[in-house]
């Protein structure tokens, strides 16, 4: 469900795998470690970072302003509690409306930087599913050793 989470709009990957994991060490404390569920932890803080740090890096390097950057992350961290599509398009409208609305750039230069911004949104998108991945992939190491 955790997997299916990182590309299906409105559920939370990460965090899922994670609370999958510690319910079922609860439930069956002997199959996996306290070891693995720390790593969950921090890979689930780690892809939660990711997506934070990626839109603001992207941002930046595509030439938005400080407040632009600002705006996109802003957008993202609020998008987190939306559904997927949002975690897309609210960095990138944040974006363009400051550039454009209160920087006063073109519009077509603050939909370029907008698109930018974007693709760096994708980018971060990619990478918290190769975390949701390896997240699994460590369950599944840790149940086989077990």
């Amino acid at each position: 469900m955790g997997l299916l989470g990182c590309v299906v709009p409105g559920i939370p990957g990460a965090p899922l795998i994670l609370l999958g994991a510690l319910i079922h060490k609860l439930g069956i404390p002997n199959q996996l470690s306290w070891w693995t569920i720390c790593f969950l932890c921090f890979l689930t803080l780690l892809s939660s970072g990711l997506n934070i740090l990626v839109t603001g890096y992207t941002a930046q390097k595509a030439g938005a302003s400080r407040l632009a950057t600002a705006a996109a992350i802003f957008g993202t961290v609020i998008a987190l509690w939306m559904s997927f599509l949002w975690i897309f398009l609210l960095p990138l409208l944040l974006a363009f409306l400051v550039e454009y609305g209160i920087k006063r750039k073109k519009a077509g230069h603050a939909a370029a930087i907008s698109a930018k911004v974007g693709a760096g949104i994708f980018l971060s998108a990619v990478l918290q599913l190769l975390v949701a991945f390896v997240m699994v992939l460590s369950i599944v190491i840790n149940w086989i050793w077990s």
